[in-house]
This record gives structure tokens, C-alpha cells and sequence, in this order.
């Protein structure tokens, strides 16, 4: 039965794959895909060698947040799949590779309601999950969701199996008896050794506080000093220190380098961030393509 079982699930994937290859094409670009297209490309390219020391990718603050595992994993089955059929539309093999992990979320589904349910009902919510035509539009243009959630929903069902395999007589970790012998050879130390212990422990949080009380001053000091590098005349010191560490300096902005120094501190805010760059709240154009045609309108966004 287990094996009928399998091969049904097998079946349903292969028979979805198939019907998702068929209808892939018609599925245009969302607006924020050929930015995912270029951070896969960015990602790859910046390991020509083993340390990754010869390539230095040009900053692109529009990437902030977003996390390159999925993009470059499929990045790579992509030049893989464009070596092998060089005519083949790139966008629609990515829109194939969120669709991929569409089918496996489904998967996934299936194995969590059988935690609680008959085989019926999984089937249904299967069934339901893979022919709803809001996820199934996504399945193809969202780059960002469909991963995610494929990403999630495994992680789920992966923690309930990792629980069900620990048997009841195993042992498991206690830390009451590393806490006693630790706070036991806390109290032996030399009284000179716990002021100093206590002094160095009350600086680092005032350092940390002070950092978050006066985060405005110093991300506008660090603004300040970059900018004073930045427009130095090119055969001072500070413009030849600021070459020298910065390799593209003639092909950025001031402000990029502004906003990457203050999300390097961490102590930037969404506002000071935008204030630096300035931008402003836009709408995205939507790509285009086959024909000029445009595409799909879904943002996609998280």
C-alpha cells in the first residue's frame, strides 16, 4: 500500500511538471524579477576563484534584504540547463524552477495532514493546494514566495519527523549540572578577576547603549567622514586612501557608498537609508517581453 502510495505521489508530480512545462510560456516577467535574475548572476559571479578575491560586484542597494540561497541554487541549474539548449527563453526556466518547488510545497502538505488525517483528506487539500488558480499563478511569477514557502513548509514537516524519531528512554541534555559547576568555579575566582569581569561587562553595554541612543549622530558622522573622502581632490591623501579601498570608486555614487557604510554598521533606519539615496516611493515598471508584450503585473513582493 505504501508503495501504491508512492508511486501515486510520483505520478501526480510527474503528470503537474509536465502540464507546468506546457503552459510556462505563457507567463510573463513580474516587476521585480529581472532585479533576482541580475543578484543570481552577481552571486555566481563573485567566486571565480577559490576565496572569491577577484571579482567585486558592483553595489546594488535594491537587493537589501533578500537573501541569494534559492536564486543562486537555481542559478546554476539554469546555466546548466543554457549550456545544453543555448535558444531556449531564460525567463520561463526560471519561472519553471518556482513552479518546481510550487509542486514540492504540495508535497509537503500532503505528508503534514496525514500527521492527523486519513489518506482522503490529504488528498483533497492536495488536490485543492495545486489547482487553486491565485497559487497557481503565483506558482510561476512570484520569485520570492513560492521558494519561501516551499522552504517553510518543509522545515515543518522535517522538525515533526526529527521529534517523532527521539524515543522516549533516550536521554537529553541537562544543563542544571554545567550551570552549578560553572557558578561553583565562579565563586572560587580571585575578587580582583570579578571586578574586572563586572567593570569590562558594564562598558560593553554602555558602549551598545550609547550606539543605540546616539545612532542618528553617528550614522550622520560616518556620512560626514565618507563624503570628506569622497570629494576629496584626487592627489590628496584622503582621495588616495579612498582609491585604495575603494576599487570602483569612479563608477559609484557617493550616496550608495553612504547607504552601504551605515547597513555595514547596522545603524541605518528605512528613513535614513532613503534620505541618503533619495528615493522616493515609485511604482515599478512592468517588463516586458516576447514581442514587447507586457508582463504579468504581480509584484511578487514579500
Amino acid at each position: 500500500m505504501i508503495r501504491i502510495e508512492k508511486a501515486l505521489l510520483l505520478l501526480w508530480f510527474v503528470v503537474n511538471l509536465v502540464i507546468g512545462a506546457l503552459t510556462v510560456h505563457k507567463y510573463g516577467m513580474s516587476v521585480d524579477e529581472p532585479n533576482n535574475f541580475q543578484y543570481a548572476a552577481d552571486t555566481l559571479d563573485a567566486y571565480p576563484s577559490f576565496f572569491g578575491t577577484l571579482y567585486e560586484p558592483a553595489y546594488n542597494p535594491t537587493f537589501d534584504g533578500h537573501g541569494p540561497a534559492f536564486i543562486a541554487i537555481a542559478g546554476i541549474l539554469i546555466r546548466i540547463i543554457q549550456s545544453l539548449f543555448p535558444n531556449v527563453f531564460t525567463p520561463d526556466i526560471w519561472h519553471f524552477s518556482y513552479f518546481v518547488t510550487f509542486q514540492l510545497t504540495g508535497i509537503c502538505l500532503y505528508w503534514l495532514t496525514k500527521r492527523w488525517f486519513n489518506k482522503w483528506t490529504a488528498w483533497g487539500i492536495l488536490i485543492l493546494f495545486s489547482t487553486q488558480p491565485l497559487l497557481l499563478g503565483h506558482a510561476f511569477i512570484n520569485p520570492k514566495d513560492i521558494p519561501f514557502m516551499f522552504l517553510l513548509t518543509l522545515s515543518v514537516v522535517l522538525g515533526f519527523r526529527l521529534v517523532d524519531s527521539v524515543k522516549a528512554e533516550e536521554s537529553f541534555i541537562v544543563l542544571e549540572g554545567p550551570i552549578r559547576i560553572l557558578n561553583r568555579k565562579f565563586k572560587a575566582v580571585d575578587p580582583r578577576y570579578k571586578r574586572k569581569f563586572f567593570i569590562s561587562l558594564a562598558l560593553i553595554m554602555g558602549i551598545a547603549l550609547s550606539l543605540f541612543i546616539f545612532s542618528r549622530q553617528i550614522n550622520s558622522l560616518i556620512e560626514q567622514i565618507i563624503t570628506f573622502f569622497y570629494a576629496a581632490k584626487p592627489d590628496s591623501w584622503a582621495r588616495r586612501i579612498f582609491d585604495s579601498l575603494a576599487s570602483h570608486s569612479s563608477n559609484i555614487s557617493e550616496e550608495d557608498y553612504v547607504t552601504k557604510a551605515l547597513r555595514r554598521t547596522r545603524l541605518s533606519t528605512p528613513s535614513t537609508g532613503n534620505r541618503c539615496l533619495g528615493l522616493k516611493s515609485e511604482p515599478n515598471d512592468v517588463t516586458q517581453t516576447r514581442g514587447g508584450a507586457s508582463g504579468s503585473e504581480a509584484d511578487g513582493s514579500d
